[in-house]
């Protein structure tokens, strides 16, 4: 267990709730991804089942199976709404194309509520990106393979085929500490 997170709040009890648009999900012919910016382009690593994307458009959820390493995989049910800037559920995050990218958590990120965890050193067998089956709508479940017992990163990419240039591209993400025994 770490803190919880809270990079959305305002310190008179509001929340930051970025507005999206599809018509900035391509600007001037970019290509998706993200773009990098930012000091920790994806912001900081989780703690818990529930946080907001890193730039505050998303609340995000998740549940899994029994997380264990081997077999099959683990599958995880991600729950994502828009952010309200009064803290209320918002619409159901629709068409995100979510998918999955697992690794193994850099060290020094696990007792760290600040570390940027963005290297990839160890990623799960899964093959790619694992995409997700949305139904019903704003809910997402994948499957990921872990490979071996430790501390990994789950990190959640929503509208990954968009640019994240302008402030309100629908592109986003939410990462996750999980510990596999």
């Amino acid at each position: 267990m770490g803190p919880p997170d809270d990079h959305c709040a305002l310190p008179d009890g509001g929340f930051t709730a970025q507005p999206t648009s599809q018509a900035s999900c391509y600007t001037d012919g970019s290509a998706p991804g993200d773009d990098g910016g930012d000091s920790c382009p994806y912001n900081y690593t989780n703690y818990g089942l529930t946080a907001d994307d890193d730039d505050c458009k998303y609340h995000v959820t998740w549940t899994s199976t029994s997380i264990c390493s081997g077999g099959p995989g683990v599958v995880f049910t991600v729950v994502a709404t828009l952010r309200t800037a009064d803290g209320t559920p918002g619409a159901p995050l629709v068409g995100a194309n979510t998918n999955i990218e697992a690794f193994t958590t850099t060290p020094g990120n696990w007792d760290s509520a600040s570390f940027c965890d963005d290297m990839s050193t160890h990623p799960s067998p899964s093959p790619g990106f694992p995409g997700t089956i949305e139904s019903p709508p704003g809910t997402y479940t994948g499957q990921v393979i872990f490979d071996q017992p430790g501390q990994w990163t789950v990190r959640f990419h929503f509208h990954e085929e968009c640019a994240d240039v302008l402030d309100d591209s629908p592109h986003g993400h939410a990462a996750f500490h999980i510990t596999v025994p």
